[in-house]
């Protein structure tokens, strides 16, 4: 095959490697702005071994499992019953409600101890608005049954 001139006159053998770098050393801008507008693939060496970087980079990346994770609800930690740990819990109740010692020997301490004893799950400790409520409608209960025995 008779050698090819180019428009930068540059002599060239007609092998299809020695025209892609020379297509690339002469022409890339001419090359790319043709491949855009014809919608065409990139395939002078140079943008051939960019992409094949970018690709090599792109499957050394670390992937993030971000998108996949969600956060869980965090579960209450259960401490398992112990002599040591309810006597510790005990007396450090006694000190924050200011107890006298023998509050621990109440009969309505224990029934309380023991109610909470057989629930199956947990107790649910009355709100202080509930309780006040409750303690009032058993003060005006004992009220009006103190002023129906007084009559």
């Amino acid at each position: 095959m008779p050698p090819i001139h180019c428009i930068a006159r540059k002599t060239l053998v007609a092998d299809i490697s020695t025209l892609c770098w020379h297509l690339g050393a002469y022409h890339a801008s001419q090359y790319h702005a043709w491949a855009l507008k014809e919608n065409f693939k990139l395939m002078i060496p140079t943008d051939m071994k960019s992409q094949r970087e970018a690709i090599a980079k792109e499957k050394a990346k670390q992937h993030l499992f971000d998108d996949h994770l969600k956060e869980m609800p965090k579960k209450e930690c259960i401490v398992a019953y112990s002599h040591r740990l309810f006597h510790s819990i005990a007396i450090k109740w006694l000190i924050a409600a200011v107890q006298p010692l023998l509050a621990l020997k109440h009969p309505t301490f224990e029934k309380i101890i023991d109610i909470a004893a057989r629930a199956r799950d947990s107790v649910e400790i009355p709100l202080c608005k509930v309780a006040r409520e409750e303690l009032l409608d058993m003060f005006r209960q004992r009220m009006s049954n103190l002023k129906a025995t007084l009559n």
